[in-house]
């Protein structure tokens, strides 16, 4: 049953997602592009050859192009990941705790198995969505240096691997790697376990569950950082900043401290929200 629940809740799920996906990727379409224009070099170089227009036209227009760009893209990767996890929360909310709620509690599943199905699912499409968006942007940025640059794609992509290797020879820059690459695949099913159990704790609340889910989000969001900072700190004024291990913690203290107390809540938020779908279910 299990199976049957990861499958139709990703098929409930693909078709947002699936939209914020080839969003991105249009607007990345068009970032390339304009890359290979005129324009971009002429903003880089200051000149574009004979039969354009005047070379201070095209910089400054180059220059405005780029900036936008670089704004509406931005904003473009923001506006993804806060609609993504809106669309999830939503999704949580609706399919758990409003009309159709009383559906999906008659199936003959364990709280435990809804939760975990809902929390997986939601967790790898932001793991899906959170790799797409950093291949889109390196591709950005590739066509970029392509656009001004006398090298090949090949030959970028050496270099790229070289700097790559030089990096990794020291022992704490591969520590570093495996560390970002642990949060980089923990923290979206973090996040969502941070999200939907908090949406579960406006359950308490007699009237406006969904607001004070979103309270208990914003709460919990900001308990977490502060505790982060705190940790910190204290890592930082009981540490020995002596030798290379010392270093390492000293540059990625708070990134560790941020993946443990975010593991922290999410499993203590998912614990709870479980006993409240099975003991305290209050439907809208």
């Amino acid at each position: 049953m299990l199976g049957k629940l990861f499958k139709y809740e990703w098929k409930a799920v693909s078709w947002m997602n699936l939209l914020l996906v080839a969003i991105s990727a249009g607007v990345t379409l068009l970032g390339v592009v304009y890359f290979q224009t005129p324009l971009w070099r002429e903003m880089i170089y200051g000149s574009m050859g004979s039969g354009a227009m005047s070379s201070l036209m095209a910089n400054s227009l180059g220059i405005l192009l780029s900036i936008g760009g670089a704004l509406t893209y931005i904003l473009v990767l923001v506006g993804v990941r806060f609609g993504q996890m809106i669309f999830l929360g939503v999704r949580y909310y609706r399919s758990m705790f409003s009309g159709e709620g009383y559906l999906t509690h008659t199936l003959p599943v364990r709280p435990s198995r809804l939760l975990i199905s809902k929390t997986i699912t939601a967790g790898c499409w932001m793991l899906i969505v959170n790799f797409l968006l950093l291949v889109f942007t390196l591709i950005l940025v590739l066509a970029a240096i392509l656009g001004v640059a006398p090298v090949s794609f090949g030959e970028a992509w050496d270099i790229f691997w070289q700097a790559m290797s030089s990096i990794l020879e020291e022992p704490s820059s591969r520590a570093t790697l495996l560390l970002w690459l642990a949060i980089g695949l923990l923290e979206p099913f973090l996040n969502m376990g941070i999200l939907f159990g908090s949406l579960t704790l406006g359950h308490y609340s007699r009237k406006n569950k969904g607001l004070m889910g979103i309270l208990a989000y914003c709460g919990v969001s900001l308990a977490v950082s502060m505790l982060t900072v705190i940790c910190n700190m204290v890592l930082l004024s009981v540490l020995q900043i002596q030798g290379t291990v010392g270093q390492w913690f000293l540059v990625n203290g708070k990134s560790l401290s941020t993946l443990i107390i975010d593991i922290a809540a999410a499993a203590g938020l998912m614990i709870w929200a479980h006993a409240i779908v099975k003991n305290r279910l209050n439907l809208e």
